[in-house]
């Protein structure tokens, strides 16, 4: 029986995510200070500002690059005297997201600026439409999703937060009653 190496893991790795689209750069040209494509002054340097500013544009496309920087700056300021702990807070920043707030004509807007697969979005999703539900009068909110599953998932989730919405959630099932339930006053 043929075993597999850590090497060939990392070829198939790179081999698939190049299918996918992606550009692979051998790490140590870019992580160290004296690399051909270096992107930091030290080794002491643990992120790398302009890929995450690249990267939080890419997926944050509506948000000013005001909100933007204020993310960076919030992850750059993750200090703990404990190595996990300061980790377990980059996790929870990556996972969850990071909140910021900013102005557009003339009003305040917050948001969320990223989740990731698997990182509680739909428990973070029931607790900010709860804060909606506490600032508006009678929002409708609508959240739509790619899967059935995952919109099952997500309903369940809701459902069993009724005391935090202040009010029952409610399935479409189809687009003819996913319509008539717009069509209900606030």
């Amino acid at each position: 029986m043929h075993k597999i190496t850590e090497s060939e893991i990392e070829s198939f790795a790179i081999e698939l995510m190049e299918s996918l689209g992606f550009q692979y750069i051998y790490g140590p040209g870019i992580v160290a200070p004296d690399g051909d494509r270096t992107e930091r002054a030290s080794f002491e340097d643990v992120l790398l500002p302009e890929r995450l500013q690249t990267a939080l544009r890419r997926i944050n496309p509506t948000l000013p690059a005001s909100a933007i920087e204020d993310a960076i700056k919030q992850i750059q300021r993750i200090h703990s005297p404990e190595l996990i702990t300061g980790n377990e807070t980059f996790h929870r920043m990556l996972t969850e997201g990071v909140s910021v707030s900013y102005q557009k004509e003339g009003k305040e807007r917050g948001g969320v600026v990223w989740h990731t697969q698997s990182s509680g979005k739909s428990l973070s999703m029931v607790f900010y439409a709860g804060k909606i539900v506490l600032k508006m009068d009678s929002p409708t909110i609508v959240v739509i999703t790619d899967r059935n599953d995952l919109d099952d998932r997500l309903f369940d989730t809701f459902a069993a937060s009724k005391q935090l919405l202040r009010q029952e959630p409610v399935q479409a099932k189809k687009r003819e009653h996913f319509k008539e339930l717009l069509k209900v006053a606030s």
